[in-house]
C-alpha cells in the first residue's frame, strides 16, 4: 500500500500547455498551420484562459469555441452559385 501524502496541499501536478493559436491571423499554430480567418482566430483566442482556470470549468469553454465555431462554419458567405 502506498503511503498518503502529508501534506497534499503542497503537491501540485505540473501542466505543460501547448501554445495557443492565438488572436493574429498570420500566426501559425503549434502544428505549423496558418489561421487565415481573423475570426476563426478570435475564437480560438478565447482558449488562452483555459490554464488560469479550473478543470471543472474546461467544459463550458470549449462548448462555448465548438458551437461558436459551428456557427462561423455555418454562416452564409454569400458566394455565387457554383463558386466552391
Amino acid at each position: 500500500m502506498t503511503e498518503p501524502t502529508e501534506n497534499p496541499g503542497e503537491v501540485q501536478p505540473v501542466v505543460e500547455w501547448p501554445e495557443s493559436p492565438g488572436t493574429n491571423a498570420a500566426e501559425a499554430d503549434g502544428r505549423g498551420v496558418w489561421i487565415n480567418d481573423p475570426g476563426v482566430a478570435a475564437l480560438l483566442g478565447r482558449l488562452d484562459g483555459l490554464p488560469g482556470l479550473p478543470v471543472a470549468d474546461h467544459n463550458a469553454v470549449y462548448t462555448e469555441v465548438h458551437d461558436a465555431l459551428l456557427e462561423a462554419l455555418n454562416e452564409d458567405t454569400g458566394s455565387r452559385t457554383g463558386e466552391a
